[in-house]
């Protein structure tokens, strides 16, 4: 004879997983539209767009919302960008900026974690946003800060291929946001397997020199037309 007691044992409630990108996609897709009207990025590509697998994303910083821009110029890879140690001033920040894969750097105490992060997601394939500036450049020029050495030694431990992107400085509210891409820039190949600090430093300022050119390029074929605008 049955117990009333004799029912079927519960099933344990099944956890609801979200996946590891669901917040970054989330934001990505939602701010699409908001960001395509006010910043109607431009992005114009001087060769191959950007490669597929580790890459090393090399900008100037002109503005506090670059990291947004670049997201808008490349619209099919998930940007895993560095962020000041700053930025994490409380548990919603936090939050937010490692929902979004964000890298935290302490630019006033740089220790080998940041390093080691920047070099293990290049492995994984992925594709990870600098600025080697190391800050916002809000002076009046238009010309690039002195790049730091480790955009170098990042993508030679790697061995991923650095690209070069120029943000444009808007200079009014209703022109378009433009962006320059060019070529990726093999550094491994440029220094040698084992470089020492003077080649280090050399291939930086080629680097520094490569956004250069982007800017020369920029102003040569679109300036003239903005301006007119």
């Amino acid at each position: 004879m049955n117990s009333k007691n004799s029912s079927k044992p519960m099933s344990p409630r099944k956890k609801i997983t979200i996946g590891k990108y669901f917040w970054y996609d989330f934001v990505k897709i939602t701010g699409a539209i908001p960001v395509l009207l006010w910043i109607r990025p431009k992005v114009i590509h001087i060769g191959q767009k950007c490669p597929k697998g580790g890459v090393l994303i090399s900008s100037n910083h002109p503005s506090l919302r670059d990291p947004i821009i670049l997201l808008t110029a490349f619209p099919w890879r998930r940007l895993h960008s560095l962020a000041t140690k700053d930025l994490y001033k409380n548990r919603m920040l936090s939050f937010m900026f490692n929902q979004m894969h964000c890298i935290m750097v302490d630019k006033e105490n740089f220790n080998m974690s940041t390093f080691h992060s920047v070099v293990d997601r290049l492995t994984e394939k992925k594709a990870v946003l600098i600025f080697p500036e190391g800050q916002v450049n809000q002076g009046d020029t238009r010309e690039v800060n002195a790049f730091k050495s480790g955009v170098i030694l990042m993508a030679h431990r790697a061995n991923a291929p650095i690209l070069p992107v120029y943000i444009v400085r808007r200079e009014k509210w209703y022109h378009t946001q433009d962006v320059v891409i060019g070529e990726p820039f093999d550094a491994k190949a440029a220094v040698g397997p084992i470089p020492t600090m003077e080649q280090v430093d050399r291939v930086c300022a080629e680097l520094r020199e490569k956004e250069l050119e982007l800017k020369r390029f920029y102003e040569e074929k679109y300036a003239s037309q903005r301006r007119s605008t």
